[in-house]
């Protein structure tokens, strides 16, 4: 198991927990790096299939740029990382960033649905100006209509405190999702310190701003369709030929029956689809209390377990 430190600011009393650490497994980073970051054209276009060298090319990135072999079980920047141009760290930066924020979110805020923003149907006005961008992601909590807005950043110092201002900025907006305001505004940083260049995590939560835009989303079966467009697809390209699909990918993987009734049921009536989709936000639910039969390190929130090498 790994561990990352995390300090978590203004968020109200009870949302997160008193620790102050995450521990995790290398298929739990894994699971993190496959499952969220920036869409790809085949997720945006709907297109049959996806470049499984876009997955391979998300999670090498996670294993080139960070050091596992740390007897204390923190994760540093790796050797090649720090000798990357600047502008390829932030690169790297940019996905790393995403990625322990998702893993930030089901472990502390039980947010396994986290996902880009552009895969969320864009409904009603938006008022624009040119100096202002949306957050990264947007999720929701398991077994609850509560959803989270986040915008996460990585930096390779320790001055973190510009990158957090930003964060913010950009989720106090006043989102709206399904027509119900977002509980939650999160700016993330993942960022770097001491000699080691050891891996550490801030949150802050701030309230909307009254005068912002109000930004209102749809959860459609669109959303839902791709979000697990991607992990369908590589089932089917692992369920072709198991042994090439570990050697090439470097993880096994398996989705829970829940989440693969919903993926078939994406295309039927409303009745199936919102049966289906409240199975998963059940089984999402009480997967806490299986954890003795069914270990958190397995089995995400979301019905995906990854399996990395």
């Amino acid at each position: 198991m790994y561990k990352i430190s995390v300090e978590a600011m203004n968020f109200p009393t009870g949302t997160i927990p008193i620790s102050n650490r995450i521990l995790f497994s290398k298929s739990k980073l894994a699971w993190a790096a496959i499952t969220t970051g920036k869409p790809n054209k085949a997720a945006l276009k709907r297109h049959s299939g996806f470049s499984m060298h876009e997955v391979k090319f998300r999670w090498n990135m996670f294993l080139s740029a960070l050091n596992f072999s740390r007897s204390d079980q923190q994760l540093e920047s790796s050797v090649l990382f720090n000798d990357m141009d600047p502008s390829e760290k932030g690169g790297i930066n940019y996905f790393l960033g995403m990625g322990f924020a998702k893993l930030a979110a089901q472990e502390l805020l039980d947010v396994p649905w986290l996902a880009h923003y552009s895969w969320y149907k864009k409904t009603g006005a938006i008022a624009w100006s040119p100096s202002r961008s949306t957050a990264d992601l947007v999720g929701q909590q398991a077994g609850t209509n509560n959803w989270i807005v986040l915008e996460s950043k990585g930096r390779n110092s320790g001055h973190y405190a510009d990158a957090l201002e930003k964060a913010v900025k950009q989720a106090k907006q006043n989102y709206f999702v399904n027509g119900q305001p977002c509980t939650l505004h999160i700016g993330s940083v993942l960022y770097r310190y001491g000699l080691g260049k050891t891996l550490k995590m801030i949150l802050e939560d701030p309230l909307p701003t009254d005068d912002a835009p109000t930004l209102k989303l749809e959860a459609d079966r669109e959303f839902w369709r791709e979000y697990y467009s991607t992990p369908f697809d590589l089932l089917n390209q692992q369920n072709e030929s198991r042994d090439r699909f570990k050697i090439e990918m470097g993880f096994e993987m398996k989705i829970a029956e829940p989440a693969e009734r919903l993926f078939r049921n994406l295309d039927e009536g409303a009745k199936p689809f919102k049966a289906s989709l409240e199975e998963l936000r059940l089984w999402t639910r009480g997967r806490r209390e299986r954890a003795q039969s069914e270990p958190l390190d397995n089995w995400n929130g979301d019905g995906i377990i990854i399996q990395a090498s």
